[in-house]
């Protein structure tokens, strides 16, 4: 059996976290060595570090998702409901407090946090010059803690493809040793080829591959040398089409092997030697020993 490790998943959430022992049995029983608990908010990059404390072979990045720049001090009873965690009283109203917080949690915590985002673009939820400008400025922002603690990015874009490549164009030449990923892939080849050769950036390959009318995406992970491609779930969403056939309504990283075996089967390789080439780049992308 193929190690796997999952990029990008949210396994604090309430969709897993109820059933939480049930799943990380079944994630270990499918080879899933490693889980990267992704932060979204103050709450949520919290709820992603306590994971990462409690459980080997987890680690928590620390973000503010595009979709939540806008709700920064803001408490949600309904949608901040993360367990140990109800009766946290935010501590940033802004984003300086925000990422000087992100600072000081990431200087206590250094063993567990191994990146910093989601961060990004979302025009698809909304499309204003409001969010997009807050967007740019926690992205700049996200891209100063990356630079000051030489770790990755990490990239969300969706519906916003020339203002993902704008920015990376303006922003990235002055910028030093950027690594990062663009977190669920769903470009076609030529947006892989910039952001591959350009900025040395992975993408982030998960259950979308599986689904119909997704081409492009396949076409662009068969034209991406291998050695820039990692797995992810963004769990709990997004499960793969054969698990969802069986009637599976949620992600988790145990269901990553239909996702390798594709990509196996797209780059015409066993899915064994595919397996094992994901995992190292996966544990190169955030330096992981």
């Amino acid at each position: 059996m193929y190690p796997i490790i999952d990029t990008h998943t949210h396994c604090y959430f309430p969709a897993i976290e109820k059933d939480q022992a049930a799943i990380f049995r079944k994630c270990e029983e499918a080879g899933v060595k490693i889980q990267v608990q992704i932060g979204c908010d103050e709450i949520s990059s919290l709820a992603a570090l306590s994971l990462a404390q409690k459980f080997k072979g987890h680690y928590a990045t620390l973000g503010l998702h595009p979709c939540d720049v806008k709700n920064v001090g803001i408490k949600n009873e309904e949608y901040h409901r993360y367990k140990g965690f109800e009766a946290y009283d935010l501590k940033a109203t802004n984003f300086e407090q925000l990422f000087a917080l992100f600072t000081d949690i990431y200087e206590k915590n250094k063993d567990h946090i191994v990146g910093f985002g989601e961060t990004g673009f979302d025009l698809f939820h909304e499309n204003s010059e409001e969010i997009l400008a807050l967007q740019k400025t926690a992205f700049r922002q996200h891209l100063n803690l990356c630079e000051t603690y030489q770790k990755p990015i990490i990239i969300h874009t969706r519906e916003a493809r020339e203002v993902t490549l704008n920015f990376l164009e303006k922003e990235m030449p002055n910028r030093k040793n950027i690594r990062g990923v663009i977190h669920c892939f769903s470009e076609d080849a030529g947006f892989a080829e910039i952001v591959t050769k350009q900025y040395g950036f992975f993408l982030g390959i998960g259950g979308v591959l599986t689904y119909n009318k997704t081409e492009a995406i396949r076409e662009a992970v068969k034209k991406t040398p291998i050695e820039y491609l990692v797995t992810e779930t963004d769990s709990p969403f997004l499960v793969p089409r054969k698990a969802k056939n069986k009637k599976q309504r949620i992600n988790y990283p145990g269901l990553l092997p239909e996702v390798i075996e594709l990509i196996a089967d797209i780059k015409n390789i066993d899915p064994d030697t595919c397996g094992h080439i994901l995992f190292e780049n996966g544990k190169r992308l955030f330096n992981l020993a």
